[in-house]
């Protein structure tokens, strides 16, 4: 779980689904805004993508981590990660490698 001050909070993600800029992958979307303040995050899987609890959050741990890692020299971004159909197929290194490279398409946009 993300520490409370690296959260958002549910207007929060309800203000960057509405207003938020999107990036895409094949197994992932995410919504994100620039701020001032230091980046908070949000990690997003719904029934439709895992049916069962324990996929999805073992999905959810595995989103969380890798996008933990994927920040480390991002500041000043809020971003809402959601997973999409075919994500808990991947392994964790495939994970880590697709979350990576969306992060890094929000920090060139």
């Amino acid at each position: 779980m993300f520490q409370k001050k690296t959260r958002l909070s549910r207007a929060d993600i309800h203000s960057l689904i509405t207003s938020g800029r999107a990036v895409n992958s094949q197994h992932f979307s995410a919504r994100f805004n620039t701020s001032s303040k230091p980046s908070k995050c949000a990690v997003v899987v719904s029934k439709k993508v895992a049916s069962k609890a324990v996929e999805r959050n073992t999905l959810k741990r595995r989103m969380r981590a890798s996008l933990l890692t994927a920040l480390n020299g991002l500041s000043g971004c809020n971003i809402v990660l959601f997973a999409r159909k075919g994500a808990n197929s991947l392994s964790f290194s495939e994970l880590q490698e697709e979350v990576a490279a969306l992060i890094g398409n929000i920090h060139t946009s």
